[in-house]
């Protein structure tokens, strides 16, 4: 299905290089290299950047996703986008730049939400055991311990800097992502819950006989 452009409104300007974009871009599965290279630091923010974002944004669309970074289709910045609009009742905290954003209803949305060279800045210490999935690992899910709420400081796409923090879907949403940007999967024995790394570890050996990588 293709039908995203109609509701997303594309900025005009980038329109022809989304659409060049999209025609090159895949969400690279595992074993591909590309997942595991820490991304590079963005320093040039323009037009190329805004159309990379709208271009992964319709990608995630395209997979029924709500989070997508730049090591997931091949690139190696430090790029992220997230829309959690749709399951926006799991939200029991939700501040951007300060502003609590379950008090406005949604009146003025955050989302789509693209997040250029972010990094957590502070996490709580308590631990949330939830199931996790992955466009890059179709078919395989398990459960994490992350923090239960995080801060993250990040640019826009225009470059302009943000701090945004939540926890529930988006909370960890944010934690997914910038673990991508990090070279991080949720499979990763530093991530998965213990009692779920048996499982995980055959489920990635069925799935890599299935979806081969080529080199």
């Amino acid at each position: 299905m293709c039908n995203k452009e109609k509701l997303r409104v594309w900025p005009a300007v980038v329109r022809k290089e989304i659409l060049h974009l999209l025609k090159r871009l895949t969400v690279k599965t595992y074993g591909d290299f590309s997942l595991r290279i820490p991304g590079e630091i963005v320093k040039i923010f323009g037009e190329i950047l805004e159309a990379t974002c709208w271009a992964m944004l319709e990608i995630m669309d395209r997979a029924n996703g709500v989070g997508l970074a730049a090591q997931q289709i091949g690139l190696r910045e430090r790029i992220c986008v997230i829309d959690t609009l749709n399951q926006w009742s799991s939200q029991t905290l939700a501040e951007l730049d300060g502003k609590n954003l379950l008090c406005t209803e949604m009146d003025i949305t955050p989302f789509p939400l693209f997040l250029i060279n972010a990094k957590v800045i502070d996490r709580s210490k308590e631990l949330l055991e939830q199931g996790e999935g992955c466009l890059s690992i179709p078919g395989v899910y398990a459960r994490t311990k992350r923090p239960q709420w995080v801060a993250v400081s990040y640019q826009d796409q225009h470059g302009f800097f943000h701090e945004i923090r939540a926890d529930g879907l988006l909370g960890q949403c944010l934690q997914h992502e910038i673990d991508h940007n990090n070279g991080v999967l949720f499979t990763d024995e530093s991530r998965v819950h213990p009692g779920d790394l048996p499982t995980v570890q055959i489920a990635l050996e069925k799935f890599s006989h299935q979806h081969p990588v080529n080199c």
